[in-house]
């Protein structure tokens, strides 16, 4: 393995302290992670079926005590309540207590489900996180935001709308389980870090595009550069507004439409492609609302491209109508209004209550 600087940056959220934890080999750190202030009493590792076996392996060696696993499907039509339930019986099954400790490794999903248990099952347990997608190494990994979906009549999923804060005392974000990471799963990564590049630094982005080789090469160096850039953006406005209630709401960037098209979308689009294509719809409608130019349109298209992310929904053959209505289970909502987070031309996010169905309709249309 070609060795890197591994980092490690505290942070307080909510009367906890967490340990994130950057680089190749992170993961050999595990055990002392858990080993402060006391090991836990027993340890249960839920993760993405997807992941490889000697991958968890290589986790279950670091823990002490010894750890049992679980598998996951890692898919929307699985983040509820079931799969949750199933790690609540295995946990009761094994007898254990509030001194034992969950450990997530996969993707967004996973860390959504095993966290919201791990937040549910007596009152609390400890948890830590080792996201193995990049998606999750920048943003679904870091914040204590859990949450599952709700089935709605129609068939259609509410994203998130059922779930809790619960701080993870470690995340560990190791470069190298991304070697084995799909190049589209990579890529979809890079919405994420794009938005981060909206809502705090434009030039991120240009950093991104220049070194896109060598981050879908897998260059370590690299990977971890991207990684903790960008988490740090995220970080840096959760510890601000730890359970969103207003500074944080800006990571929602292109959100509220993502959530819509993976409403009406799901098999075809993956989180991070839909995030992409909501960025370009959000801008749209910053456009239409006189936040940002159309040069700044034109940007945010051509940085998707770039990485090889979608920009629009074509060969969907979108229901502009039918998306519309799927955002009226945005949480995001007040008062029933929907609220967009819009990206400004000076950089940042504007919060925009209730707008227009023209605003929202220019969003939709750029990407239809």
């Amino acid at each position: 393995m070609i060795e890197t600087t591994v980092s490690r940056f505290e942070f307080e959220q909510l009367g906890k302290t967490c340990s994130l934890v950057v680089g190749a080999g992170a993961v050999d750190g595990l055990s002392w992670l858990l080993a402060d202030p006391e090991p836990p009493t027993q340890i249960l590792v839920v993760h993405d079926s997807h992941v490889p076996a000697e991958f968890i392996a290589r986790i279950q060696n670091h823990c002490r005590p010894h750890a049992s696993h679980m598998a996951v499907e890692s898919s929307e039509q699985a983040k509820t309540l079931q799969t949750v339930d199933a790690i609540w019986h295995w946990m009761a099954g094994a007898r254990f207590d509030r001194h034992s400790a969950i450990i997530a490794v996969g993707g967004g999903i996973v860390s959504d489900v095993a966290g919201f248990a791990a937040a549910t099952y007596n009152r609390g347990v400890r948890f830590a996180v080792i996201p193995t997608t990049l998606l999750s190494m920048v943003d679904a990994a870091i914040g204590g935001k859990t949450g599952i979906n709700l089935r709605l009549p129609d068939g259609s999923l509410a994203k998130n709308l059922v779930g809790s804060v619960w701080v993870p005392e470690a995340i560990v974000a190791d470069v190298t389980a991304l070697h084995s990471l799909p190049d589209r799963h990579l890529r979809s990564g890079l919405a994420e870090c794009i938005k981060h590049a909206l809502v705090a630094d434009h030039t991120f982005a240009e950093w991104i595009i220049t070194n896109r080789a060598a981050i879908l090469g897998r260059d370590p160096e690299i990977l971890s550069e991207l990684v903790q850039r960008s988490a740090h953006v995220k970080l840096n406005v959760v510890v601000e507004d730890p359970l969103e209630h207003g500074p944080r709401m800006a990571l929602n960037m292109g959100h509220t439409f993502a959530h819509a098209i993976e409403s009406r979308h799901s098999d075809r689009y993956t989180h991070g492609e839909a995030v992409g294509i909501g960025l370009v719809a959000a801008t749209a409608a910053a456009v239409e609302s006189g936040l940002a130019q159309p040069s700044m349109l034109a940007r945010v298209r051509g940085w998707l491209k770039d990485v090889g992310l979608p920009g629009s929904l074509e060969g969907a053959n979108p229901d502009v109508a039918a998306l519309t209505a799927a955002m009226s289970t945005d949480k995001k909502r007040k008062g029933g209004a929907l609220r967009l987070i819009l990206p400004r031309e000076a950089g940042g996010a504007e919060f925009v209550h209730g707008p227009s169905l023209k605003v929202v309709a220019a969003g939709w249309h750029a990407v239809a």
